[in-house]
């Protein structure tokens, strides 16, 4: 009994990393990186595109932590099924796993225009694409940022659901 206490306590403590650097860092991003980057002259787009690039590796690690541990804490919780809408702490669950779904599909939209936003372009210089990806980049992450403490609120109202 105490290995899965240990492994709940690890999946845990894994998982709420994880959510810190996802959702922090999107709203970091949001709030912070972006604004500076559609503001900024062509002198400094480079350093922003240097600072998203990084971002995405913590990113998509982050998002792997969030998907591994939370999988984990689901299959070793002795009430909670994959997607079993029984109770109010699985239907929390459940709603909970539907907003990182979403996330996960604003993060893939999120890469694909950083990364054609960081490539060259083939036309001299102009791409009449690049304020629609902007655009979709700041709707990525505002809807990233507020799934993301949604499943936070979600995650609060679930915590007397672990046995103690």
């Amino acid at each position: 009994m105490q290995v899965v206490d240990w492994l709940r306590w690890a999946c845990l403590s894994l998982h709420v990393v994880g959510v810190v650097v996802w959702v922090g860092g999107m709203i970091v991003q949001s709030r912070i990186v972006t604004p500076a980057m559609l503001q900024s002259d062509r002198t400094a787009k480079p350093t922003v595109r240097a600072i998203n690039r990084r971002f995405l590796v913590y990113l998509w690690w982050s998002i792997a932590a969030v998907v591994v541990t939370g999988s984990g804490m689901t299959a070793l919780h002795p009430e909670f099924g994959w997607f079993r809408w029984t109770g109010r702490e699985s239907m929390l669950l459940g709603f909970k796993h539907l907003a990182v779904l979403v996330m996960i599909a604003c993060a893939i939209g999120y890469t694909r225009m950083l990364l054609y936003m960081g490539s060259p372009s083939t036309n001299g210089g102009y791409d009449e694409r690049i304020q629609l990806y902007q655009r979709l980049i700041v709707h990525y992450e505002r809807i990233s940022a507020v799934l993301g403490i949604l499943a936070v609120v979600l995650a609060m109202a679930m915590v007397d659901a672990w046995p103690r």
